[in-house]
């Protein structure tokens, strides 16, 4: 199972690899923009891709658009801060993703592991 977790917020990485950690998910990479996402994404197959939607040099939209055209296939977790614009984007035709608001819910996101893998 391999992971990749995006968020220009350092901290919020750390935390997010920590509680994957204790679920027994170890292969876990982390990145800090949208842009270091998408060569990471080409690079190795990840199963999951848990990022923020606001974030310097491309935001989490973008890198959904440029992973679609790719036509890569992962589940994934957008998150934000700001549940008026989680709405928003759950209005738009994105795609099928998972949605959470800062700061993370624990157990929606089990939920969301859970809904996606057995462990």
């Amino acid at each position: 199972m391999n992971i990749l977790i995006v968020d220009d917020k350092k901290e919020l990485c750390d935390i997010l690899e920590d509680f994957l950690n204790e679920l027994n998910f170890y292969k876990i990479d982390k990145v800090y923009n949208g842009l270091e996402a998408l060569k990471k994404i080409e690079e190795k197959k990840y199963d999951l891709m848990i990022s923020d939607i606001k974030m310097p040099i491309m935001d989490g939209i973008e890198l959904v658009k440029n992973i679609k055209k790719l036509n890569i296939s992962l589940h994934i977790i957008l998150i934000s801060g700001q549940s008026d614009l989680i709405e928003s984007l759950q209005n738009r035709n994105l795609g099928k993703y998972d949605f959470l608001i800062k700061p993370i819910d624990t157990k929606k996101l089990t939920e969301i592991l859970k809904s996606i893998w057995v462990f």
